[in-house]
């Protein structure tokens, strides 16, 4: 036959209850303030992001240099508000290949420099003229260096590039001047 519950089992079973529960209460406790410290960092590091992001933006946006994004098939993947400039907004120009854009007799040497660059992981400055929508020319110099993944395989290039037609006529100006 089953023993009969005594007060004394009762308190004892009462006691180790409430022992289990200030242990499960102590370490509830103990797991909020990690949440909640938890919490507090991942919202330090939002807005630390966030801010960033609104640098990052705000200098691509001011600057007259166009920043730009190509995938390694050379599909441009970003181009920046100032891409204006050439008579393009970037919607026209994203998701085309950025060789469509060059001047046709220079398309295989910019296409050589790309993928050589792609490979190595930077493009030393590239010059060539760059096709407005307009149909007119404009001489640019590009600027690139290839992000690469884990395993070394060419992710995109990012780059800047700069219109340097003044800076070619000039140059055209003083050789003109030299032979006189």
């Amino acid at each position: 036959m089953d023993k009969p519950v005594t007060i004394q089992d009762l308190e004892k079973q009462l006691a180790a209850q409430e022992t289990e529960l200030h242990r499960v209460r102590t370490e509830l406790a103990r797991v909020n303030e990690e949440l909640a410290r938890e919490v507090t960092e991942r919202r330090q590091t939002e807005e630390t992001l966030r801010e960033n992001e609104e640098r990052f933006r705000l200098l691509v946006e001011r600057t007259h240099d166009v920043v730009y994004e190509v995938a390694p098939d050379g599909i441009v993947t970003y181009i920046s508000p100032q891409f204006a400039h050439y008579g393009y907004e970037p919607e026209e120009i994203i998701s085309k290949h950025f060789i469509g854009f060059v001047a046709p007799e220079q398309r295989q040497q910019v296409m050589e420099s790309f993928e050589t660059g792609t490979r190595a992981g930077t493009n030393y400055p590239t010059t060539f003229e760059w096709l407005r929508k307009d149909g007119s020319r404009v001489w640019v110099e590009v600027v690139g260096k290839t992000v690469f993944d884990d395993a070394g395989n060419p992710l995109q290039q990012v780059g800047v590039i700069r219109d340097i037609t003044e800076r070619k006529q000039q140059e055209e100006t003083n050789q003109s001047l030299m032979l006189l």
